[in-house]
């Protein structure tokens, strides 16, 4: 265990003092929620992306319709 100096002892000794490590916790906390956020914008634009593909694949579909029934 790691000793740290409790400068509110009277006697300036050495106190064993829990160290907690906050810090850590909440940038893991914080990069959980980067990842998660970003995790959503890409599932948004896949979703767009399918949507113009499947549009631009009715438009050929389409359009190849027109062509041999011409």
């Amino acid at each position: 265990m790691i000793r740290r100096i409790n400068m509110a002892h009277p006697k300036n000794e050495w106190a064993e003092t829990k160290i907690g490590r906050g810090d850590i916790k909440s940038l893991l906390n914080n990069t959980k929620k980067l990842a998660e956020m970003y995790s959503e914008l890409l599932k948004v634009r896949r979703e767009g992306w399918e949507n113009i593909l499947e549009t631009q694949l009715k438009r050929e579909k389409q359009e190849k319709k027109e062509q041999s029934g011409e």
